[in-house]
Formats: C-alpha cells, sequence, structure tokens
C-alpha cells in the first residue's frame, strides 16, 4: 500500500511538472511559479541595463551579461544596479524585480494593498500609465504578463 501511494504521488507530481512546463511554467521562467530563470532576469537587465552592458560587458554573450555586471556592481547606474540585485538568485521573498524596481510605486498607489495572491500586481496593472519606466519594464518582464 505504502509503495502504490508513493507511486501516485510521483507520477501526481510529474504530471504537474509536466503541465507547467507545456504551459510556460517551467520553460522561459526556469521554474515554477515566480520564474526566476534566465529568461526573466535577461529581458529586465537588457532594457535596464544598456548603456552599463555597452560600457562594461559588450563582449559577453548574453546569457553572461547579468554575471558580468554582477562583477561590476559599484559601477552600475540606476536603475540597473537595481535590476541586477533583484533578479539574484540568492535574493529572498519580496526582493524580486517587482518589489525592487516599483518600491516607489508600492507605497504611493498601492500601500494599503495585501501583499498576497497577486493583489500588489494587480493595483501597480491599474495605474501602469502613472508607472515610472523600471516599474513598468519589471511588470512586463515577469508574472503572468511575461509568461503570456
Amino acid at each position: 500500500m505504502k509503495f502504490a501511494k508513493t507511486a501516485l504521488l510521483a507520477a501526481l507530481g510529474l504530471a504537474l511538472a509536466t503541465g507547467a512546463a507545456a504551459q510556460g511554467g517551467m520553460g522561459r521562467g526556469g521554474g515554477m511559479g515566480m520564474g526566476g530563470g534566465m529568461g526573466m532576469w535577461q529581458g529586465i537587465v537588457t532594457k535596464l541595463c544598456s548603456p552599463d552592458i555597452e560600457k562594461h560587458c559588450a563582449e559577453v554573450p548574453a546569457a553572461g551579461q547579468r554575471d558580468c555586471l554582477a562583477g561590476k556592481i559599484r559601477e552600475l547606474a540606476e536603475p540597473c544596479l537595481t535590476a541586477v540585485e533583484s533578479t539574484g538568485s540568492d535574493r529572498g521573498p519580496g526582493s524580486g524585480p517587482v518589489a525592487s524596481l516599483c518600491m516607489t510605486e508600492i507605497a504611493k498607489f498601492c500601500s494599503e494593498i495585501e501583499h498576497v495572491q497577486g493583489q500588489v500586481r494587480q493595483c501597480l496593472t491599474q495605474k501602469k500609465a502613472e508607472l515610472a519606466q523600471p516599474c513598468v519594464v519589471a511588470l512586463e518582464n515577469t508574472g503572468p504578463a511575461w509568461a503570456r
């Protein structure tokens, strides 16, 4: 009985993972859920760090540019510095690209919103026309908008 239960759970896990990959939940984001893989950071870093990439990492292939920029962290301009820091694999909960790059907008427009189930993202999306460019880039390159 224990073996059958374990096999059933393993099959269910595989089915869920396969379904997530087929829907883009794993592929472009590099993992399930928030998607912290190369695809996510590459769009954010490329859009917010173009001058820094040109200055410090032009000869580096796109896949290595974030790491190259991380090695030049003290020389980066804002918001590139924030983009690089918020897309690192060592970040904790609440320190991803939207939280980091939209900090001012969250405080201004969404301070009363509970930080659960995408409510802050929804609040920011409703105010998109009033958001700074780095915040818009973070919203467009992460989460549901990015997965489409």
